[in-house]
């Protein structure tokens, strides 16, 4: 297997696990090169013992944690789809709150300036541009990816949009 954005000891792709370390490399390098698209990030990773992590760790993201969710959530596709979509929508409402409660409580109280407009919009189109038609890569049936993608645009890009007018 051959990818440039995920560091890993060849080595792994001749044990016993061959197959398990082959799809988690399949699924982070289609989902990491995703991410990198809609941010226009060069996020790199790493693979050691099952998991991923970021070869910069200055840089203020989760992506890593993320991925790593999402082979966990793929492993473990036979049991409750619903409780993952959950953890998933909350980690994404968990985002989306921090963007937009401080825009609501600055109209709630005092005049919103063109500086909070623009670090709202700042925060707000890199959020529209990680999660607009997002699911996870590699992990879901078409049935359940189109669910989500409803889900997201309706609970979270919609009212995002519709917050400053």
């Amino acid at each position: 297997m051959n990818t440039k954005k995920i560091f890993f000891d060849s080595n792994i792709l001749e044990g016993l696990e061959v197959a398990t370390h082959s799809e988690n490399l399949r699924i982070a390098e289609m989902n990491i090169i995703d991410y990198n698209n809609r941010t226009g990030k060069d996020v790199l990773l790493n693979y050691v013992d099952f998991k991923f992590s970021l070869v910069n760790f200055n840089m203020n993201i989760d992506i890593a944690e993320r991925i790593n969710f999402y082979i966990f959530w793929f492993r473990n596709k036979d049991h409750d789809y619903n409780v993952y979509k959950q953890i998933f929508i909350s980690k994404i409402r968990s985002e989306y709150d921090e963007i937009s409660q401080d825009i609501r409580t600055r109209k709630m109280f005092s005049n919103i300036s063109s500086r909070d407009i623009e670090i709202f919009n700042s925060y707000r189109d890199e959020f529209i541009s990680k999660y607009k038609n997002f699911h996870p890569l590699g992990i879901l049936s078409k049935d359940q990816e189109m669910e989500l993608k409803a889900l997201i645009d309706c609970e979270f890009i919609t009212p995002l949009l519709e917050e400053i007018e």
